[in-house]
């Protein structure tokens, strides 16, 4: 319950009666913490159309309720008793408390340019979830306890957490997406909220110079597509980016806007919306009730013949942002040179192929890979397989899965996770220092089938208390593991260096030459390094076909 003091009420209607924005939210002392939840970031969005700013003074900007709107999302990830809206442009914000406190007491910034800055201003980590670019929210990433931990470690940071729009509202393509520049809207979302954090953020008491980005899954590819874009220009607005389980080429595939199967997606929904006998489709579908639209594009994802109906709608080449393909632009050198800290789990996509496909023959193998590369070639597909002969594999899997199922997992995990990574890693490098990591291990308190091994996700359990899980009620490895990792992450958020933890686990910078993985495990022992695993030639030929791949 949200108690207002006296001296609480004045100085809102100080804020309210003046010129400038001013947030409330609320404290946490559980977590020595102020908490702002559902910051706005842009207006109000224009369907299917750019972000644009927040006009003119604000006000007063309440965050303090435990819970603001996600957006509109689709598949299997979306939220199944919280509705989507439009108008789910806000972030979250947690910053280290202003001061002494009761449980749910009330904070005000105040948004004053005539206001000094704090004396000292903080790093701050502003993440991105991931979701495949069609479901997740901002909320299920609580940063109380990194920040928590930050405080504790004496190098204290400012966690922001980003919502931005998802499947087909945040992702349309098609001929008339691209005449009327409405590609990647959800990536401009982010960079806005970027752009949003560099005019504020200051009034928190973050530093606008110290902002590092940082995602999981398509939240790391996202990261990724913010070191490509608009021909790598950062414009300052980060310095360096962390990327969890994501990279510049994992993702396909990420065609042209006018690809034909993705016009037929926008076809679908003009058909399913009833704009298809309007003059102006595009004018239409941002007229169309909001309900019919979900609807529609809802039916295309689930109607998709792609093994990953995600890539319906998800980034595409739009010639502005995302200038030629992501492993064109990272061949030729055009990302941003930054510090990067880059990693993978160990069994990564190990829940991502189906259990019972049938894999019995080379060629129904083939025939998966077309559903989920499908401008990949047979003679690309058939050599691809001719790297992983059958005979490696033993039937490690889930029951009745067979060895040509743990075989698909490999190819997948190098395809798709370890060798992107990798290769990112090696180009990264030669313009500033990467740090790369293997994560293997998975809570005790959440174990996962023994055929899992370590998949994706499971390093996030030790950052974030995902799924309300108590970190502070794990087993001591855990524990200590959790601590490890972190106090990691937030040396580089502080000092674009994870270094910082015991001198027997010093973490290597990543080069060419050695190519080495720090290996986060329990045990008290130093952290393995590793040299990484893959054959080289396997991501040799994986890199020579990524155009084939469209990524």
């Amino acid at each position: 319950m949200i108690k207002f003091t006296l001296t609480f009420l004045f100085a809102l209607l100080l804020a309210a009666s003046s010129n400038a924005d001013s947030f409330v939210g609320v404290q946490d002392p559980d977590y020595g913490t102020d908490v702002f939840i559902g910051v706005p970031y842009a207006s109000r969005p224009t369907r299917l159309h750019a972000p644009m700013p927040l006009s003119g003074d604000q006000g007063v900007v309440m965050a303090n309720q435990p819970t603001s709107n996600r957006c509109f999302e689709l598949g299997p990830g979306a939220s199944s008793t919280t509705p989507g809206s439009e108008d789910c442009l806000t972030l979250d914000l947690i910053r280290p408390s202003s001061g002494p406190g009761g449980k749910g007491n009330p904070v005000i910034v105040l948004a004053n340019p005539m206001s000094p800055p704090p004396k000292k201003l903080l790093p701050v980590y502003v993440f991105f979830h991931g979701g495949d670019f069609n479901s997740g929210d901002k909320s299920e990433y609580d940063g109380r306890n990194l920040v928590k931990t930050s405080i504790a470690l004496g190098n204290p940071i400012i966690y922001v957490a980003v919502n931005y729009r998802l499947g087909f509202l945040g992702f349309p393509s098609g001929r008339e997406a691209e005449s009327n520049t409405a590609m990647n809207l959800g990536i401009l979302d982010s960079r806005w909220s970027l752009i949003w954090l560099q005019q504020f953020i200051t009034y928190f008491g973050g530093d606008p110079k110290k902002v590092i980005i940082g995602g999981q899954g398509s939240g790391a590819d996202m990261v990724a597509y913010h070191l490509l874009g608009y021909g790598a220009k950062t414009d300052g607005l980060f310095r360096g980016a962390i990327l969890q389980s994501g990279s510049a080429t994992g993702r396909s595939p990420i065609p042209y806007p006018n690809h034909t199967e993705w016009q037929s997606h926008y076809d679908s929904i003009v058909s399913a919306t009833g704009c298809n006998n309007s003059p102006d489709t595009w004018t239409c579908l941002k007229n169309a009730p909001i309900d019919s639209v979900v609807k529609a594009s809802s039916k295309v994802f689930v109607d998709s013949e792609l093994a990953n109906p995600a890539s319906v709608f998800s980034p595409v080449v739009d010639g502005t942002f995302l200038t030629d393909f992501p492993s064109t632009l990272m061949e030729q050198g055009k990302f941003a040179q930054v510090p990067i800290l880059i990693g993978t789990t160990t069994t990564e996509l190990v829940n991502s192929v189906p259990i019972y496909n049938g894999f019995g023959t080379d060629e129904s193998i083939i025939a998966y890979l077309k559903t989920l590369f499908p401008y990949a070639g047979d003679a690309t597909l058939q050599t691809l397989l001719s790297y992983y002969p059958v005979s490696r594999f033993r039937n490690i899997g889930p029951p009745l899965s067979g060895a040509q199922w743990s075989r698909v997992v490999a190819i997948l995990n190098d395809l798709q996770m370890f060798c992107p990574a990798n290769s990112m890693a090696l180009q990264a490098s030669n313009g500033d220092n990467v740090f790369k990591y293997r994560f293997n291990a998975v809570l005790q308190s959440a174990p996962v089938k023994s055929w899992e091994g370590v998949p994706q996700g499971s390093d996030l359990r030790y950052l974030f208390p995902i799924g309300g899980v108590d970190m502070s009620k794990q087993s001591a490895a855990d524990r200590a593991l959790m601590t490890k990792f972190q106090r990691s992450i937030i040396n580089f958020i502080n000092k674009l260096d994870p270094n910082g933890i015991p001198a027997s686990d010093t973490w290597e910078t990543f080069d060419s030459f050695t190519q080495r993985n720090l290996v986060f495990g329990r045990g008290s022992a130093p952290a393995a390094v590793e040299r990484f695993t893959v054959d080289q030639s396997v991501c040799a030929f994986i890199n020579s076909k990524n155009l084939e791949f469209l990524r």
